[in-house]
């Protein structure tokens, strides 16, 4: 690395050596500990939100006693302590027995995106060397051809076959972690151990496998509790992959480690959605910026085909708390909105947090007219992921939060200017890639973790992300142009689904320029045409985002201006948290 090295960063920020962890210990440790006490055993730990036959639910009790269970079946099976155990299901109650169930066995558990295809589950079963996988129904199919076509066997399991819940709970001395004859803590793996192997969905190719350990992990957990002062009142609605870190650690681990409760939603359609959000009526939920973008869009649909007075009073109720928010705050919209907030399921939610992909300053800003709190925060797998968050009560839309508690952050600035690779230090940084040393050499330096991200730190202490140092767009002159600031942007027109920014080199130039790969929403186009149509003339869509880029773009520099744009006719290709696959695009050129 260029400029100064990683043990003499530029502006830092936070405290190295803060210890989070008043006493150590394991994931399974930690969580059947609140399963044991007597006032929340009881208590629904997890539950899906449906009302058919898919209807899950576990109490803590129920919760201690699956994990026990399917720790049993897995020691049962000969597995040795670090065994690796695939994990391939969707999101319901029983995914968290087996996930604590594998850790109480001491084996080593390897979450995957139900999602997956057979070729992409074939390479994480054979890198990662797992023993067993753990499938639901919904995965079977896959998940037995992937093993089928593996040189070696693995051997694989229904989760509900894993996981029975009617099986009576050992007694505290007879379980992983009880006290023993002698009151001595046995039975549970070191807790610097290896906890995890997260396989990352790839925004830039090949996944990697971010080796994680209990400590990594406890630490954010309890890193992330003291910055949003989580409580066992708190129900989450979870709707992000629980495979994905930021979903695990924060919006399951950490609820559960205070007695609290989460609930599930069946799928993200539009309708099971809100379904779920007003059966769970949630205190907290976790999303990334499509989720609360498209979360808005719902809103404001259903106050449009609501009735012209009610419609109107809505309007007008908004635009007040508005207007008295730079002297009241958001006092006037969370009095005035409450009939909204109620009607969507949103009436006890006091804090929404996105992570996972940029956020636009005005998605922040649109939750607040609604009386709701939506922080912004930045992490990476490796990290376990949250490294930094905005506080519920001051958050900066722009910035994505001050570091966690015990973690440091710094930025690596070669030319000495404000922007620089995010450097980052503390007990939540990863071990290192799995069977990847050259990688994990790259990455990890000096107890520093280089993020791969740019960004500054501001007078105020708050951290600021200019975008990957692998998207950066270098002009002619040299200037560098942060793809995610000609986005956010961009997305601020109504006729602009989706976007990203690319570089381009100019026919027989140097260096490259700026061009725009866009998801028109078509149906907008067609109203603001005074069209009933759905699909609107080709030509009159690629005029109208030829305008919106020239409008929107005026006010950058003349470097960051987009040259050029492409129309697309379907959304782009994702990740499981919803972040688009940008190395898909590099390459690709196609100029309108």
């Amino acid at each position: 690395m260029s400029g100064r090295p990683p043990t003499d960063p530029g502006r830092t920020l936070g405290a190295t050596g803060v210890r989070i962890l008043s006493t150590p210990m394991t994931i399974p440790e930690m969580i059947l500990g609140v399963c044991d006490r007597p006032l929340v055993s009881s208590k629904t730990a997890l539950f899906t939100a449906a009302r058919d036959a898919n209807s899950e639910s576990l109490t803590y009790e129920e919760l201690g006693a699956a994990a026990g269970a399917a720790a049993a079946k897995l020691r049962g099976l000969g597995l040795e302590i670090g065994d690796r155990v695939a994990l391939c299901c969707e999101n319901r109650p029983l995914w968290g027995a087996a996930y604590l169930g594998i850790m109480t066995a001491r084996c080593v558990c390897v979450p995957l995106d139900s999602g997956l295809g057979e070729h992409e589950l074939r390479e994480i079963l054979g890198h990662s060397g797992s023993n067993v996988l753990v499938h639901s129904d919904k995965t079977a199919a896959v998940c037995e051809s992937a093993a089928e076509a593996l040189e070696r066997r693995i051997k694989t399991i229904p989760i509900d076959a894993l996981v029975h819940l009617g099986e009576r709970r050992a007694p505290r001395s007879e379980r992983p972690g009880g006290p023993g004859v002698n009151g001595e803590r046995q039975g549970f793996s070191d807790p610097a151990s290896e906890a995890v192997i997260i396989y990352t969905s790839g925004t830039t190719g090949r996944p990697k496998g971010v080796l994680l350990s209990h400590l990594n992990i406890l630490s954010n957990v309890r890193s992330v509790k003291k910055a949003i002062r989580l409580n066992e009142t708190d129900v989450f609605l979870s709707v992000l992959p629980l495979n994905h870190t930021f979903e695990c650690t924060a919006g399951f681990l950490a609820p559960l480690s205070e007695g609290g409760t989460v609930g599930y939603a069946p799928s993200l359609s539009p309708r099971e959605l809100s379904s779920a959000m007003r059966a769970v009526r949630p205190t907290v939920m976790l999303g990334v910026p499509l989720l609360y973008q498209k979360l808005l869009s719902g809103l404001d649909r259903a106050i449009k085909r609501s009735p012209a007075i009610r419609r109107g009073a809505a309007r007008a109720l908004m635009g007040g708390a508005r207007a008295l928010e730079p002297v009241l705050g958001a006092v006037p919209a969370r009095v005035l909105l409450k009939g909204v907030r109620a009607a969507a399921g949103l009436n006890r939610t006091r804090l929404l947090i996105s992570g996972a992909a940029p956020m636009p300053a005005s998605i922040g800003r649109s939750f607040r007219s609604l009386g709701l709190t939506l922080v912004q925060g930045y992490g990476l797998t490796e990290a376990s992921p949250v490294v930094a968050v905005n506080r519920p009560n001051a958050p900066r839309d722009e910035t994505v939060g001050t570091p966690l508690p015990g973690i440091e952050i710094a930025i690596d600035s070669p030319n000495d200017g404000p922007v620089g690779e995010v450097l980052v230090k503390g007990e939540n940084v990863m071990l290192g890639y799995y069977r990847d040393p050259e990688g994990t050499a790259a990455v990890l330096r000096d107890g520093w973790l280089k993020t791969g991200d740019l960004g500054y730190i501001d007078g105020d202490g708050h951290l600021h992300i200019s975008g990957r140092i692998k998207d950066v767009i270098v002009s002619s002159a040299g200037k560098n142009v942060y793809p995610e600031e000609i986005e956010e942007v961009l997305l601020t027109s109504p006729f602009i689904e989706e976007v990203i920014v690319v570089g381009r080199s100019p026919a027989g130039g140097r260096g490259q320029q700026p061009h725009a790969l866009v998801l028109p929403d078509r149906g907008a186009v067609a109203a603001a045409l005074g069209s009933e149509a759905a699909d609107p003339p080709e030509e009159a869509v690629v005029d109208s985002i030829r305008k919106e880029i020239r409008r929107l773009t005026s006010g950058l520099a003349e470097y960051k201006r987009v040259r050029g744009f492409s129309l697309r006719d379907e959304a782009f290709p994702k990740t499981g948290t919803k972040k688009i696959k940008r190395y898909l695009f590099q390459e690709r050129d196609s100029r309108v």
